[in-house]
């Protein structure tokens, strides 16, 4: 068992790192995934390629989740997870939420050449609603997962 969901960042600032990770002009790769129970889509933009379009793909995958599950939990993998992916994150979001009806994940990473402070993955676990959102962050934000 692990603590997967421990930091939590507000959705305002999530998006404003984004934003700036994307337009930074950083040569990065970029990683999006966006899984509904009905579809599950990835998208990836490689290095050297055009950042417009992916910023483009983003940002249609964050409107769309916000006109659809507007009730956002956000968090932040960080190098403190030890042993711990975005993917781990992400898959555990995905089995954690089957119960709540209409929700979303998405998986967003950029990542630079070298390892450094410059990454950023997050994962968008979006309800369609807000008690959804409230039962799961009391369930397990900051608790130990089941595997």
């Amino acid at each position: 068992m692990a603590i997967l969901f421990k930091t939590a960042i507000s959705e305002d600032k999530a998006l404003e790192k984004v934003e700036a990770t994307i337009l930074d002009g950083s040569d990065r790769d970029g990683y999006l995934n966006v899984m509904t129970e009905d579809m599950e889509r990835a998208e990836a933009s490689e290095r050297g390629r055009h950042t417009g379009e992916f910023r483009d793909q983003v940002d249609a995958a964050l409107t769309d989740a916000k006109r659809d599950a507007p009730f956002w939990l956000v968090y932040r993998r960080t190098e403190a997870d030890k042993g711990i992916s975005a993917n781990d994150i992400r898959n555990a979001a995905i089995r954690l939420t089957r119960g709540y009806d209409g929700t979303i994940v998405i998986a967003l990473s950029l990542l630079g050449h070298d390892h450094d402070d410059g990454d950023l993955e997050l994962i968008f676990i979006c309800f369609r609603e807000d008690f959804h959102r409230r039962n799961f962050r009391v369930r397990y934000e900051n608790k130990y997962v089941p595997d």
